[in-house]
Order: C-alpha cells, then sequence, then structure tokens
C-alpha cells in the first residue's frame, strides 16, 4: 500500500515541472523560436519589400539584382541552418534532409554573391573553369537532396498506404 502515491503527491505539480522543461538551454531556445514563430510574418513582409525596394532603388544592372537575391537567400538559409542546430526536437526525419540541402543553397548563393565581385572571371581559362565547375556542383547537389526529399516522401507515402489497406 505504501508503494502507491497520495493524491497529495498526484496533485502536486511541482515535482512534474523539471522533467517535463529538461535543461534551461533548450527550455531558451524554445521560447526564443516560439516569439520568432509569432512575429515571423512581420518579419517576412519586412524582408520581402527590402528585397524588392533595395534593388529597385539601388541596382541598374542584373549583377545588382542577383547579389541582393542571393543576400535575401542567404539570411533565410542561414535562420534554416539555425534553427536546425539550435532545437533538438527540430533534428526528426526528414529534417537533416532540408538541412543539407540549405547548405548546398547557401554555397550556390555564395557562388553568386562572389560571381557580383568578379571573383572568377580571371583572365585564365582555368579560373572560369573551376568557378563554373563549383557552381554546377552547388547546382547539382541541391537538386539531388531535393529528389532525395521526393524519394522519402514516395516511399514514407507507400508504405503507409499498403500498412493501411493490406495489412
Amino acid at each position: 500500500m505504501d508503494s502507491f502515491p497520495s493524491e497529495d503527491t498526484l496533485r502536486d505539480t511541482t515535482s512534474v515541472i523539471p522533467r517535463l522543461t529538461g535543461s534551461s538551454i533548450l527550455f531558451k531556445n524554445l521560447e526564443f523560436w516560439s516569439k520568432f514563430q509569432r512575429n515571423h510574418r512581420t518579419i517576412a513582409i519586412t524582408l520581402f519589400l527590402l528585397g524588392i525596394l533595395i534593388p529597385v532603388l539601388i541596382c541598374d544592372r542584373l549583377d545588382g539584382y542577383l547579389l541582393w537575391a542571393s543576400i535575401m537567400s542567404s539570411i533565410c538559409l542561414i535562420c534554416v541552418m539555425w534553427s536546425f542546430v539550435q532545437v533538438p526536437q527540430w533534428r526528426r526525419h526528414p529534417s537533416p534532409l532540408i538541412f543539407y540541402k540549405s547548405f548546398a543553397d547557401l554555397l550556390f548563393s555564395i557562388v553568386l554573391i562572389l560571381n557580383t565581385f568578379g571573383v572568377g572571371e580571371g583572365t585564365t581559362d582555368r579560373s572560369c573553369t573551376t568557378f563554373s565547375g563549383i557552381t554546377q556542383f552547388c547546382l547539382i547537389t541541391s537538386e539531388c537532396w531535393l529528389v532525395s526529399m521526393g524519394s522519402d516522401l514516395i516511399k514514407f507515402f507507400f508504405i503507409n498506404f499498403f500498412l493501411i489497406f493490406f495489412c
């Protein structure tokens, strides 16, 4: 009889709270991302307007538009990668696939930023070949991760379909 908890113990939730919150670092990260989620529309609209207005007011060539588009893309991709690293609950499948695709897209954005500043436009064929090889590698890598996410989604769909209807 003494092994069962009393009603007062069951009503006392203070002993349960430390187990639910876990470490204080994890709780602070979740608190930050919950605040970010509440304000993400305002941030997204602001970034969208800045992404339209800054190139229109400043740029007069295609390179300027590519520069600002790749900077905005880099900011968003860094936010995706940062959220993956900061919140351990978001590291479950298929989040690693999205993380790796974001990393490949970030490399491509960096290549575009470097291209607008003239990197890879050297006088030798070797520098042009190297820079174009890096560009193609980033594009192919990003598309391969996209195919990987699609095939994973199809596999998940068919496994659940066969489990529901044939088991």
